[in-house]
């Protein structure tokens, strides 16, 4: 585990336990070994609060700094990654 304080764990349709961490970003245990995905794989903030899952299969994180959809195969590189929802504001 990249920490230890948790915001929320998840159990994903395959049965991967997923944690939404104060400071370390998303850490997944498939069973075998945890990963941890952080801002250096594409999350907009390493403080993640909520984890949902929708009917395709998706999985979305909420962060302090906007959402993200994670994919396991990034069309760029081929390995996983996020791909980020922002709100982008503009000075007048």
């Amino acid at each position: 585990m990249s920490t230890n304080f948790v915001w929320t764990v998840y159990e994903d349709k395959s049965g991967n336990i997923w944690f939404a961490t104060a400071g370390g970003g998303v850490d997944v245990y498939d069973g075998n070994k945890f990963v941890n995905y952080t801002r250096k794989n594409g999350l907009p903030d390493d403080y993640v609060q909520t984890i949902l899952e929708d009917k395709d299969g998706n999985l979305w994180f909420g962060t302090a700094s906007g959402l993200s959809r994670f994919e396991i195969h990034m069309p760029e590189t081929g390995k996983a990654g996020f791909i980020k929802y922002q709100k982008t504001t503009s000075g007048c």
